[in-house]
């Protein structure tokens, strides 16, 4: 791993660390009905994905398993297609995939 992609990775983490502070105590619910809890949530899936997208390619390669082009695909959706965000996605991202996301990081920090 070059310096470059452990910034990356660090950035990634503590975007995770605020939506995990951010949906502490909420449920779907919450998420659809709270304008500021969609555009916050959303924003940082967004730094997420940009910060996928600029680790290297050697990096992508060898940690396929982090499903980090599913992050940046879910960050051009957001980005590019957001007039039809499905919040129930939203909510599965920030929910399930992104604590297992940041758990794997950190353990190649």
């Amino acid at each position: 791993m070059n310096d470059r992609d452990s910034v990356y990775l660090r950035q990634m983490l503590e975007a995770i660390g605020v939506v995990a502070e951010y949906i502490d105590g909420k449920k779907l619910t919450d998420l659809e009905s709270d304008r500021m809890l969609q555009d916050a949530v959303i924003r940082k899936i967004e730094v997420i994905g940009e910060a996928a997208r600029r680790l290297s390619g050697s990096f992508l390669k060898a940690h396929a398993e982090l499903s980090l082009l599913s992050a940046i695909t879910m960050r051009n959706k957001l980005i590019h297609e957001y007039d039809d965000i499905d919040l129930k996605v939203v909510w599965d991202t920030v929910s399930v995939d992104l604590p297992k996301l940041g758990e794997a990081i950190e353990k190649l920090l």
